[in-house]
């Protein structure tokens, strides 16, 4: 675990001791909270096939904001040829995804 992270999680487990941001901030009391965000932190990492998640905390009032990473693109070896073109027929070749087995197919 990171240090970011573990401060992360400390302050989300704090959130239930905190006073509301009115006590810290110098706002009136149901005032909405400027927020001074943190850096995006990822949580879950995107693959090929998934997004991820990143998440982010106010320092103010300790509001958790939780942010998409989209999806990588697909890392794709070379075309191997399975049928060879000729003058009356189309050939056909593939590559594979190397990280999710995703197969694309081209006549």
């Amino acid at each position: 675990m990171t240090l970011r992270k573990a401060i992360a999680w400390l302050l989300l487990q704090a959130m239930i001791f905190i006073q509301p941001a009115s006590v810290f901030a110098d706002t009136a009391p149901g005032a909405p909270c400027s927020h001074r965000w943190s850096e995006w932190d990822p949580i879950e990492h995107p693959t090929c096939t998934t997004t991820g998640k990143q998440v982010r905390f106010c320092s103010i009032c300790f509001t958790q904001q939780i942010g998409t990473i989209p999806k990588l693109p697909h890392s794709w070896n070379e075309w191997t040829v399975t049928k060879e073109p000729t003058c009356t027929s189309t050939g056909s070749r593939f590559h594979t995804c190397t990280v999710c087995g995703t197969r694309e197919t081209e006549t």
